[in-house]
């Protein structure tokens, strides 16, 4: 805990930190504008109830995520590969 810093604030900043890099570096955002007033997020980072909650802090919106943040990706490409991969097999054995 370097100059009186608690855990708890450092835990904070690490979140703030981690918003931040998304909306501004990721995302390459030059304010909030572009942000609507509900947002949805996924990704296992966002299992973090802290990072969650920044980001509502930090873009001044509702966000919404589901209880399972880190499958969202999968979920989204299960019908895609689904589909490929029978469009593959069909032209495999045909």
């Amino acid at each position: 805990m370097r100059e009186g810093a608690t855990v708890a604030d450092i835990a904070s900043g690490l979140s703030y930190s981690v918003v931040r890099n998304c909306l501004y570096k990721v995302l390459k955002l030059h304010g909030n504008d572009r942000l609507g007033q509900r947002i949805v997020v996924q990704g296992g980072t966002m299992k973090n109830d802290s990072v969650v909650r920044a980001f509502e802090l930090l873009a001044g919106a509702e966000v919404a995520r589901s209880n399972m943040p880190e499958m969202m990706g999968a979920y989204g490409c299960a019908p895609a590969c689904a589909g490929n991969s029978i469009w593959y097999l069909r032209k495999l054995y045909a």
